[in-house]
């Protein structure tokens, strides 16, 4: 089946397979690359939002150490900074919330949303607001407050004491004891009520300073004392102005007691709670879930990037087995194709050569046979002429005779004698003049049925050469060789069939000399006849001589032109013969020379075992032609070489097979264009 396959169905056929299965591997290479792209960008992906994950976990870093920065420096500015950190980090959150794509990345995200959110409201609720508390240091404004109410409490104290003393030293200068003593109770009273309120501030320093709520029941057993002694000095003053005085130490000592009680047991226990040191372990707490969330988070996308990686490696393994096993496939499917093609087109110019080969072989023989019968020919029209000399010389004494006639009538008998033998001589030889016309006019049309043949020979070979040249052509570099070889084979054919052309042309006007020297060698004859009749009439006639021998005399003038005529168609046979012998010789030398090209054509097919290589013209146009049909050189196409003119074109055309380069051009013998090839 594949046999019947032409060489352009086959090649393109061949071709067609091989660009499917580069179509095929590439389009294998484009779903792999495509595939690798993906991997690559879940990859990267993974990897990018993998390293916001990281990045997310030093903010959350980031946001502990603004918050001890302000915990530890008391530096209120720190809350911006933790602002501004606590942005950067919702800002990457939500950026990292979008590429979750799993259930447990979702929920940790989630985690982390709220654990920022509760660490937000830590900080700011508590944290922020313990340190401007403890920045506010009221437990110090709370002891100056108590510094100013014992302060004045001592005053007032004071001025009751100096008052009882000025009783006491009075009672003294009266001697009265009774109201010395009384006096002495009053000093008493209102010195241990000093002494207990400085007690009750130093119990509340004590709770201050050393944070020991022991000494809130200190300061409640001074304060009972202090009571004791308030109520005794309430007894003993007895002017108004002591009155007043105590009266204001029992309101300092009611505020200072409301101080104590209301602000500065609350403050210490304040202080005692660490309150600070609580949130930031509530703090550390929400951090290192946040943190925890996030490595979780940073684990499943590493996991994720590792199976991305690792299916990015499975698909380059996997792309590269595939086009590796097709560029195989293709390589050995490309060398079948081609050795399949070479041995195709090989086979076939191994035919057209061998066919060549026998064609230029009976081309040989034949010109050998036309070389032999032109020359026969020449020989035949050489010993024409020189009849027709002999014939013109005995013309020339029939005239000189003619001549004596007239001067010698009384010698009239003798010479129509001489005459009658004469005529009837020269009947003879019009007769073998007349048969060797023949012969020539047989010669000439047997050489023009050989030319003939010689030019349907030189035709089937152009067309056997052009169509194997359209052939080579076809089969592209592989028959470039062949196409030179067949171009000059067809070129040597047309020179071939141009050469029968002119010794038709030749032979052709041989024959119609021929006809008319058969013509003129009839009127000959006919006058002869008459000649000899009048001789045979001399006798009776010999009064009409004189008009007889103008009249002789005139039919000696038009044979003398009939010979001249005769003498001139005899010597243009001649050179025809001449030239056909000439052209039989030029077309031996060309079909010697077309069976040497073909040997380069079988050399070039079966290996140039001399190693001679031939160029050939790659201009020569092959695109019209079409497998099978005939094609034919049109006449007005063939260059007409004239005879002075033919040696020197023939040597100037004529292909060298010794030389090793040279390039003859188609066009040079043939000039055929596109429109020629179109209309073949």
């Amino acid at each position: 089946m594949l046999n019947q396959l032409s060489l352009k169905t086959k090649l393109i056929g061949g071709f067609l397979i091989l660009i499917i299965l580069s179509v095929i591997s590439g389009a294998i290479s484009v779903s792999g690359i495509k595939s690798l792209k993906e991997s690559t960008d879940f990859l990267t992906d993974r990897l990018t939002t993998s390293n916001l994950a990281q990045e997310l976990s030093f903010y959350g870093i980031k946001l502990y150490q603004n918050q001890a920065d302000m915990i530890i420096n008391e530096n209120l500015d720190t809350v911006k900074i933790y602002e501004k950190t606590m942005e950067n980090f919702d800002s990457i959150k939500e950026k990292l919330k979008e590429k979750m794509d799993t259930a447990e990345e979702k929920e940790w995200i989630n985690e982390i949303h709220k654990n920022d959110s509760e660490l937000d409201v830590l900080f700011h609720s508590k944290i922020t607001e313990e340190v401007k508390h403890k920045l506010e240091n009221l437990i110090q404004q709370y002891d100056d407050k108590s510094d100013e109410l014992i302060g004045a409490l001592e005053e007032k104290a004071d001025k009751i004491i100096a008052s009882v003393n000025e009783e006491l030293n009075d009672a003294l200068s009266k001697s009265n004891d009774e109201i010395l003593n009384e006096r002495i109770r009053q000093l008493i009273a209102v010195s241990n009520l000093k002494y207990w309120s400085i007690k009750l501030y130093q119990n509340q320093a004590d709770l201050i300073i050393n944070q020991n709520m022991d000494s809130i029941k200190t300061f409640e057993e001074s304060s009972m004392k202090k009571n004791e002694y308030l109520e005794l000095s309430r007894k003993a003053v007895d002017t108004e102005e002591e009155k007043t005085w105590l009266k204001e130490i029992e309101k300092l000592d009611a505020e200072f007691h409301a101080q104590f009680k209301e602000k500065i047991v609350p403050e210490v226990s304040r202080i005692l709670e660490k309150r600070i040191q609580k949130y930031d372990g509530e703090s550390d707490e929400l951090i290192s879930e946040l943190d925890v969330n996030i490595q979780k988070i940073i684990t499943s996308l590493q996991s994720e990037a590792e199976e991305a990686l690792s299916n990015f490696n499975s698909v380059s393994t996997k792309v590269r087995e595939q086009v590796l096993v097709f560029i195989v496939c293709g390589t050995l499917f490309g060398l079948f194709v081609g050795i399949f093609l070479s041995r195709s087109i090989s086979n076939a110019i191994t035919t057209v050569s061998s066919a060549l080969k026998l064609g230029s072989e009976q081309v040989t023989n034949a010109s050998g046979q036309i070389a032999q019968t032109s020359q026969s020919m020449a020989e035949g029209a050489s010993e024409q002429a020189s009849s027709l000399e002999e014939i013109s010389s005995s013309l020339e004494e029939m005239s000189s005779m003619t001549k004596q006639n007239a001067e010698n009538a009384n010698q009239a008998n003798i010479i129509a004698s001489d005459a009658k033998s004469a005529s009837e001589d020269g009947n003879i030889a019009m007769k073998k003049m007349a048969d060797a016309i023949t012969e020539i006019k047989n010669s000439s049309d047997a050489t023009a049925k050989i030319i003939k043949t010689i030019d349907e020979i030189a035709f089937q070979t152009n067309l056997l050469a052009l169509n194997a040249a359209v052939e080579a052509a076809r089969a592209g570099e592989a028959g470039k060789g062949f196409a030179v070889v067949a171009e000059e084979v067809r070129n040597l054919a047309q020179r071939s069939a141009e050469a029968a052309k002119n010794t038709s042309a030749l032979i052709e006007q041989s024959q119609k000399n021929s006809d008319n020297g058969v013509k003129v060698t009839s009127e000959v004859a006919g006058i002869l006849t008459k000649i000899t009749e009048s001789t045979n009439k001399v006798s009776n006639l010999i009064g009409e001589v004189s008009q007889a021998t103008r009249e002789q005399a005139q039919g000696i003038d038009q044979i003398n032109t009939a010979v001249a005529q005769m003498d001139k168609v005899t010597q243009s046979n001649a050179s025809s013969s001449e030239e056909s012998a000439s052209a039989s010789e030029e077309l031996s030398g060309q079909a010697i020379e077309l069976h040497e090209l073909v040997n380069v054509l079988v050399s070039v097919v079966d290996g140039d075992k001399s190693n001679n290589s031939h160029s050939y013209d790659e201009n020569f146009n092959h695109s019209s032609y079409k497998p099978g049909e005939i094609r034919s050189v049109p006449k007005n196409k063939i260059n007409y070489v004239p005879r002075e003119n033919k040696n020197k074109q023939l040597q100037k055309n004529t292909l060298k097979v010794s030389d090793k380069k040279r390039i003859i051009k188609s066009n040079a013998i043939v000039n055929l264009d596109e429109s020629d090839f179109k209309e073949f």
